[in-house]
C-alpha cells in the first residue's frame, strides 16, 4: 500500500491541507462495501487516499478498523466526517 509522508502534502497559505477520515464506497451495485480511509478534504471521494484504515460491510454488519492508526491520524489533526 502506498503511504504519503505528511511533509510531502501540498501546502495552502503555509498551512497543511485538512485531512478527513471518510468512508469510500467500493463494490458493485446493490452490494456496497466501504473502506475507511484518510483523504485530503478537497479530494474526490473516489480519489487518492493517504492510508486505508479498515473496512465496513453493511450487509453483514462487519466493521474492521485499525484502532491505533485511527488514533494516530486523529492526534495529527484529521477529522472524521459525519
Amino acid at each position: 500500500m502506498f503511504q504519503w509522508n505528511l511533509r510531502s502534502l501540498p501546502k495552502s497559505d503555509n498551512l497543511f491541507v485538512m485531512l478527513k477520515i471518510r468512508l469510500q464506497r467500493v463494490g458493485k451495485r446493490g452490494q456496497a462495501y466501504f473502506r475507511v480511509v484518510v483523504q485530503e478534504q478537497r479530494s474526490k471521494n473516489k480519489g487518492k487516499y493517504l492510508e486505508d484504515l479498515g473496512s465496513w460491510n453493511p450487509h453483514q454488519n462487519i466493521f474492521n478498523v485499525k484502532e491505533e492508526r485511527v488514533k494516530h491520524w486523529l492526534s495529527n489533526g484529521a477529522q472524521p466526517t459525519d
